[in-house]
């Protein structure tokens, strides 16, 4: 567990990050980031007992995902954890529904943890009718559920009962705009 030090932890996120790191997920780990850099923060972080980075247990992975569909619960799996206090807020930032199996391996976040909020950076309509209502299921017990389409959050409001807005993406603009003149362009 992570934690800033100061006065006991308001927010409590839970984050794969160490037994899970993707490229994809470089966004998610910033967020949470920011988050620890703001506020009074622990992160819960379940770990592998022993971590199956061999090529034959990805390319199975994969292979089983792209052609069946699924994703196989590779073993060994992370150790549980458990919330060993009480919070004002959880925080779960998900890439994707599949991604919200790092709740499997903490204990006593529903229990400890006043408001529980959630974040799934992609989550489309074909997805959910395609796959069911599995992964979303799980989310019933948050109390705000914000996604990146707003299609999505309208269905998972109407169909699933669910406290969902739309949070669209967005960019620092002022950051990354061209400077004033722009740069010389130059060729390598």
């Amino acid at each position: 567990m992570t934690k800033r030090p100061s006065t006991p932890s308001r927010i409590l996120i839970i984050s794969p990050r160490r037994y899970q790191m993707e490229v994809w997920q470089c966004a998610q780990m910033e967020f949470e980031d920011v988050i620890l850099a703001v506020d009074d923060v622990d992160m819960l972080m379940p770990e592998m007992k022993q971590h199956p980075d061999h090529f034959l247990f990805r390319s199975l992975h994969r292979a089983t995902h792209r052609y069946l569909g699924m994703h196989l619960e590779m073993l060994p799996r992370p150790r549980p954890v458990e919330v060993q206090q009480d919070y004002e807020m959880l925080f779960v930032y998900a890439h994707s529904v599949e991604d919200l199996k790092v709740l499997d391996y903490v204990e006593g976040y529903r229990d400890r943890c006043r408001l529980k909020v959630c974040v799934i950076e992609e989550l489309w309509i074909e997805n959910i009718r395609k796959w069911g209502y599995y992964w979303i299921d799980r989310l019933k017990g948050f109390d705000v559920v914000a996604v990146a389409f707003r299609e999505t959050a309208s269905v998972l409001n109407t169909e699933r009962g669910l406290n969902c807005v739309w949070v669209p993406g967005a960019v620092d603009t002022l950051r990354f705009m061209p400077r004033n003149p722009p740069a010389p362009r130059t060729i390598d």
